[in-house]
This record gives structure tokens, C-alpha cells and sequence, in this order.
């Protein structure tokens, strides 16, 4: 299991910094330390290790939003915090890296546009929401939109 784990860690750093395609399966081997076999012997495909590889990165994304979720802090300063974490996640992508996970890694894609619906969008509405009860944020704005506006418009800059 910690091969595994250590394979999947290279190979997500490097996704991260260079793109999934530019990255090969010689040079995840290589930066492991091991024969490409046992590489392939590990995972099947060059597929099944960026799914698997996302897979890690999104759960603990999921784990830093459901401890986000926990703090008791103000709902400005709880935005601001879940704002900067997805900022800080996705300044540090290769920049084709979501285009090219949309267009070659379909299952991969799908997991992520679930974490987006089902933990980023939901922790913002839900902060949101919170504000409005508090009289924090204007009671006539609609949580979900501004949710989804914030939400798109860190992936947006972050990839310009």
C-alpha cells in the first residue's frame, strides 16, 4: 500500500505542475525509484492512475472543507478561508491540466464537477446562507448564484 501511495503522490505533484499529458509513465517510475513494470503492476493504466490520483487530492479537499465547516468563526471570515483555499488549490495547476482531465479523463471530470456541486458550492451557500441569518449579508441576495459566481470566478482566474 505505501508504494502505491507514494506513486500516486509523485504522480499528482507532477499532474499538478506539468499537465497529465506531458507527464509520462517512465518519468513517474523514474521519480519513484522503480521499473515502469511495477509501476503498471500497480495501476493498469496511465487512466486508472490519474483517477486514482485525483481521487486523493479531492478527498482531502473534502476533508479541508468539512473541517472549514466545523470552526465556528464569522461567516466573512469563513468565506474568505474557503475562498482563499480554492484560490491557493487551483493557482498551484498546470493551467491545461482541467482541460485536459474534461476532455481525456471523463470519469475523472465527473468527480470533480461532484466535489464542485456537492462540497465547494454547498460550503459557500450554506456560509451564505448563514450570513443572511446573521445580518452579515443583505437577506435579498440569492446564495446560490453568488455561490456559483464565486465558485467559477476562482477557477477562471486562477487559469488566465
Amino acid at each position: 500500500m505505501e508504494t502505491k501511495k507514494k506513486i500516486i503522490e509523485v504522480a499528482l505533484e507532477q499532474f499538478l505542475v506539468y499537465g497529465i499529458r506531458a507527464v509520462t509513465m517512465d518519468e513517474i517510475a523514474r521519480q519513484v525509484g522503480m521499473s515502469k513494470k511495477t509501476l503498471y503492476e500497480e495501476f493498469s493504466s496511465k487512466e486508472d492512475l490519474v483517477n486514482a490520483s485525483f481521487e486523493v487530492a479531492l478527498k482531502e479537499d473534502e476533508c479541508a472543507f468539512d473541517k472549514m465547516m466545523e470552526q465556528d468563526e464569522g461567516v466573512i471570515d469563513h468565506l474568505l478561508r474557503m475562498t482563499r483555499y480554492l484560490r491557493e488549490r487551483f493557482s498551484s495547476m498546470n493551467p491545461l491540466l482541467m482541460h485536459e482531465i474534461q476532455r481525456f479523463y471523463p470519469k475523472c471530470w465527473k468527480k470533480l464537477e461532484e466535489f464542485k456541486r456537492e462540497h465547494a458550492w454547498k460550503g459557500i451557500v450554506e456560509v451564505l446562507e448563514k450570513g443572511k441569518q446573521s445580518g452579515d449579508f443583505r437577506s435579498e441576495i440569492n446564495s446560490e448564484i453568488l455561490a456559483f459566481i464565486r465558485l467559477e470566478h476562482e477557477v477562471i482566474r486562477c487559469h488566465q
